[in-house]
């Protein structure tokens, strides 16, 4: 649009915003879906938002983890990737991206992912859970245990409820 066709500064800035606007009341249908369990249709919905909005986080990521929940991995891992380029401070991102490098027999990678979700979100116990079960497959045994510790001791129970043996006196 060149400068002479151009609305004012002001209105430019309420066509922006009723954009987006739009754009965010079309992800929350898609939310909506995915919350029905309406997975195909969520999925339809987050693609018409990233055909407006090709950078639109919460599509994106939603996209990954519609993947993931359809076991398919390698597509989770690229929606993923690019909603973290987008915006990198999202401890859950780096979370599924772990889950899905997990996915693909990617556990180094995967023990990276969650690491950064844990330095945003340290509070978070599933995340030490899951980065444990990957220390575990990378048979990093003792840091494994501290990681289930961690998430035990963040979450009581979390890791089902795991007990000591017990042992009756002959």
């Amino acid at each position: 649009m060149s400068k002479k066709n151009r609305p004012p500064a002001s209105q430019e800035e309420s066509i922006s915003s009723a954009r987006q606007s739009g754009l965010q009341a079309k992800f929350q249908q898609a939310l909506a879906q995915h919350q029905k369990g309406n997975l195909a249709w969520a999925e339809t919905i987050c693609k018409q938002v990233l055909k407006r909005q090709s950078n639109h986080f919460d599509a994106l990521h939603l996209l990954g983890v519609i993947a993931l929940q359809t076991k398919r991995s390698r597509r989770a891992a690229e929606f993923l990737r690019k909603a973290i380029a987008v915006d990198e401070d999202v401890a859950e991102a780096h979370s599924n991206l772990g889950n899905a490098l997990r996915g693909l027999r990617s556990a180094d990678e995967a023990v990276v992912s969650y690491d950064r979700a844990i330095t945003l979100k340290p509070e978070y116990a599933y995340l030490r859970y899951n980065r444990g079960i990957v220390l575990r497959e990378l048979s990093r045994a003792e840091e494994a245990i501290a990681g289930y510790d961690d998430a035990i001791a963040l979450r009581p129970g979390l890791c089902g409820g795991i007990q000591q043996p017990r042992y009756r006196a002959a």
